[in-house]
C-alpha cells in the first residue's frame, strides 16, 4: 500500500476554513446541519472584519474553495510565499482549459494568482484565527485518531481492488476539517505528500479516505487522455450543468469524468447489501447529480473478472464508456 499514512489536523487547512466561514462559505450537505465545532467557531466569527476579509470574499465569489486548499498544502506553513510541492498557476495552465474561457476571466485569475501569496500569508499570520486553532485543535486531533485504523484497512481495499502495477512511492496524510461541509473532501497532490483533507462524518468510516485516494490512482489515467477528453466534450456536457452547483468544484471535462469514475470505483470496493449498494447509488445520481456513475458500473464488473492492472484496463475502458455517451 502507500509508503505510509497518517491521520493528523492541519493548522493551515483550519486558519483558511474559519477564514472561509467568516467570508461567507456556508455550503452544508447535511440534512442535520453543521457539525457543532464549525457552529461555535462561526459564532465566534460573527463581527469579525480584518483587512484581508473583502478580498476573500471577491475570491470566494469568482472561484471555488478547492483552488485555496490546494494552494495552502502546496505552500511552506510559516511562508505562503515558499511553494513547497506544486505550483497552482501552473497547475492550472496544466489541467484546467475552462478557467482559460475569455479574456475577462484570463485578467481575473492572472490577477488572482499575484494576489494569493499576500493574501494567504495575511490569514494565516492572522491572530484571532491562532487562537481559534489553539481552541479547536483538541476536537480535530480527535477526529483524525478515530480515522487512523479504518483508513489504513480502506487504503488496503482500494488498492486490492485497483491492483496495481507499482508500489505507490508516496505517502498520505488525512487532514480532518470540522469546518466544512458533510461530505466534502478534497485530494491534493503535493508531490511527495497526497493530502486527503474531509470534511465531518456521520459514520466515520472507510468511504471517504478511500474516495480521495482514489483519486490518486484515476485522475492521472483520466488526465492522459486529454484528446478523447476534447472529441467528447460536446457529449459530457449532457451530464455536467454549469450551473448545477453539486457540479461547481469541477473546472475541467477531467476532474469531471474522474469524479464519477471514481464514485463509481469506490461504490464497487464497498461491496455493500443490495438494499445499501442501491441507496448509495441513488444518493450518488440524485443528490450529486454525478449521473456518468451508472455508465461505469457495468465495465468495472468487466475489470473485477478481468484479473487486468488498472492501469492497462480503465484507459479503453473511458474510451468505450465515452464515445458511446
Amino acid at each position: 500500500m502507500a509508503k505510509a499514512f497518517s491521520a493528523a489536523p492541519d493548522e493551515r487547512i483550519f486558519k483558511l476554513f474559519a477564514a472561509l466561514n467568516a467570508a461567507g462559505y456556508d455550503d452544508e450537505w447535511n440534512s442535520g446541519g453543521m457539525h457543532p465545532v464549525r457552529q461555535e467557531v462561526r459564532q465566534k466569527l460573527k463581527g469579525y472584519s480584518p483587512p484581508w476579509l473583502p478580498k476573500l470574499r471577491e475570491v470566494l465569489s469568482h472561484t471555488h474553495q478547492w483552488i485555496l486548499v490546494f494552494w495552502v498544502l502546496n505552500h511552506d506553513k510559516d511562508d505562503q510565499t515558499v511553494c513547497v510541492g506544486q505550483d497552482l498557476g501552473e497547475y492550472i495552465r496544466t489541467h484546467w482549459e475552462r478557467v482559460d474561457d475569455g479574456d475577462q476571466k484570463r485578467e481575473w485569475f492572472k490577477q488572482f494568482l499575484s494576489d494569493l501569496p499576500g493574501l494567504m500569508c495575511s490569514i494565516m499570520a492572522d491572530p484571532f484565527l491562532k487562537q481559534l486553532w489553539e481552541d479547536y485543535r483538541s476536537s480535530h486531533v480527535a477526529e483524525a485518531l478515530a480515522y487512523e485504523e479504518v483508513a489504513v484497512q480502506g487504503i488496503e481495499t482500494l488498492e486490492a481492488y485497483l491492483r496495481p502495477k507499482t508500489e505507490p512511492d508516496w505517502s498520505v496524510v488525512f487532514v480532518p476539517n470540522l469546518l466544512d461541509s458533510y461530505a466534502t473532501g478534497y485530494e491534493v497532490d503535493a508531490i511527495s505528500v497526497v493530502y486527503v483533507v474531509q470534511g465531518p462524518s456521520q459514520s466515520r468510516g472507510p468511504g471517504a479516505v478511500i474516495h480521495e485516494y482514489c483519486h490518486r490512482l484515476v485522475n492521472p489515467v483520466v488526465n492522459a487522455q486529454a484528446d478523447l477528453l476534447r472529441e467528447t466534450a460536446h457529449l459530457l456536457a449532457k451530464y455536467a450543468n454549469p450551473d448545477d452547483p453539486m457540479h461547481r468544484p469541477y473546472l475541467e471535462w477531467g476532474t469531471f469524468v474522474a469524479e464519477n469514475l471514481v464514485e463509481a470505483v469506490t461504490l464497487r470496493t464497498r461491496r455493500s447489501e443490495p438494499e445499501i449498494y442501491e441507496r448509495t447509488l441513488r444518493h450518488i445520481v440524485e443528490v450529486r447529480h454525478l449521473t456518468l456513475v451508472e455508465k461505469f458500473l457495468d465495465p468495472l464488473v468487466e475489470f473485477e473478472n478481468s484479473g487486468a492492472h488498472y492501469e492497462d484496463f480503465f484507459p479503453e475502458m473511458l474510451r468505450r464508456v465515452l464515445r458511446a455517451l
